[in-house]
């Protein structure tokens, strides 16, 4: 499948991020993450800039030690959305810096 223009690959969007080319096969795999083309041996693996939006702040997530599943609905929410403040339940929210 053709990549759009804007796509950019995973390696280079979650450069600093300590998450690994494993964990997002999985999370691709599971489905948390949108891969366009398809995953595995022979596939050239690049997301559009928006599903890279949605692992990075997935990464930050799980990198506080949330779960991947919710992290993805948490991080998929504040993309679609297009805010900063995730409210997760009565006074609780989280709050995602700028990206660079």
């Amino acid at each position: 499948m053709a990549v759009g223009q804007g796509d950019l690959s995973i390696e280079r969007a979650v450069r600093g991020l300590s998450t690994t080319r494993r964990q997002w096969q999985h999370w691709i795999a599971r489905g948390w993450l949108k891969a366009p083309g398809g995953t595995g041996t022979g596939y050239t693996t690049e997301l559009p800039r928006a599903e890279l939006s949605v692992l990075r702040k997935m990464a930050q997530l799980v990198d506080t030690g949330m779960r991947p599943e919710v992290a993805a609905k948490i991080a998929r929410t504040a993309v679609a959305e297009g805010v900063r403040i995730v409210h997760i339940d009565t006074g609780v929210s989280i709050l995602f810096k700028e990206e660079p």
